[in-house]
C-alpha cells in the first residue's frame, strides 16, 4: 500500500494516494516506522486537492513524530499560511526555533518568512535579518520585490499599529500579502528545483513534505509563490 500511495501521487492521482496511503497506516498500526513518510505524502494529496484543512492535521501528525523536524515544521508553517492563519503560522515558525523564526530555506520559503515577520516579529534586527537572508537569492528579482514591499510597510506602520495587528486589529490597511500558492510553486523542502521524490528511508526526520498547490484567491499584491510544491 506504502508504494502504491506514492506511485499514485507521482502520477497526480491524488485520491488513490491518499486512500493508500491511509490503508497502509490502518494495516501497519502506530508502531509502524513508515509512517512519517505516509503523513508526509498525505499533507501532499490533501493539498494538492484544496484539503487544506485535512492537509493541517496531516502536517501536525507528521510533527508529532518528529518535533523537532525541520520539513515537518515549515509544512505546518506553510499549510497554516495558506488556510489564511498567520498568526498560527507565525507561531509554528518560530516555535521551531525556540523563539527566533526558523531560517528559510529557499526563495518561497524567504518570501513568506518576510511576511509573517513584517507582521508579527518584534526583533528589533529583523529587517537586517531578511535583508541578508534575501541576499541568498539576489538574482530573483520577484523575490527582492516582495520582500521590499513588506519591509517598507512595516518601517511606515506606528509601533501600535504593529501591537494592534498582532492581536487581530484592523485600524489600518493591512500589510502587502507577499506569499501565495501556485501550481508552479517550489516544494516544502529546501530545494527550489521542484518537488523531490518521498525519501525511501523509513524515518520520519527523512520524510521531507512536498505538494503543489492551487493560486491563492487572496487580494493584494502579488506574492512569492507557495512553496508547497
Amino acid at each position: 500500500m506504502a508504494m502504491a500511495a506514492g506511485l499514485f501521487l507521482e502520477a497526480k492521482d491524488h485520491r488513490r494516494a491518499r486512500e493508500c496511503a491511509q490503508e497502509a497506516l490502518r494495516m501497519a498500526g502506530p508502531r509502524w516506522a513508515g509512517q512519517g513518510r505516509m503523513y508526509a505524502l498525505l499533507v501532499e494529496a490533501e493539498a494538492a486537492d484544496g484539503r487544506f484543512d485535512r492537509a493541517t492535521d496531516a502536517a501536525l501528525r507528521l510533527l508529532e513524530l518528529d518535533p523537532l523536524g525541520i520539513d515537518a515544521r515549515w509544512a505546518l508553517v506553510k499549510c497554516y499560511a495558506l488556510r489564511g492563519l498567520l498568526d498560527q503560522a507565525w507561531q509554528a515558525l518560530s516555535t521551531g526555533g525556540q523563539g527566533q523564526p526558523l531560517d528559510p530555506r529557499s526563495s518561497d520559503e524567504t518570501a513568506l518568512w518576510v511576511m509573517l515577520g513584517a507582521r508579527f516579529s518584534a526583533d528589533p534586527h529583523f529587517t537586517g535579518r531578511a535583508l541578508a537572508l534575501t541576499q541568498r537569492w539576489r538574482d530573483d528579482s520577484d523575490l527582492v520585490g516582495k520582500v521590499l514591499a513588506n519591509l517598507h510597510w512595516r518601517a511606515v506602520q506606528p509601533a501600535l499599529f504593529l501591537s494592534e495587528n498582532r492581536t487581530g486589529s484592523s485600524s489600518a490597511p493591512p500589510p502587502p500579502r507577499t506569499w501565495s500558492a501556485s501550481p508552479t510553486a517550489p516544494s516544502f523542502g529546501p530545494s527550489r528545483s521542484g518537488p523531490r521524490t518521498i525519501p525511501s528511508r523509513t524515518s520520519p526526520k527523512n520524510c521531507a513534505v512536498h505538494m503543489r498547490m492551487p493560486r491563492s484567491s487572496t487580494a493584494g499584491p502579488p506574492l512569492a509563490n507557495c512553496p508547497l510544491a
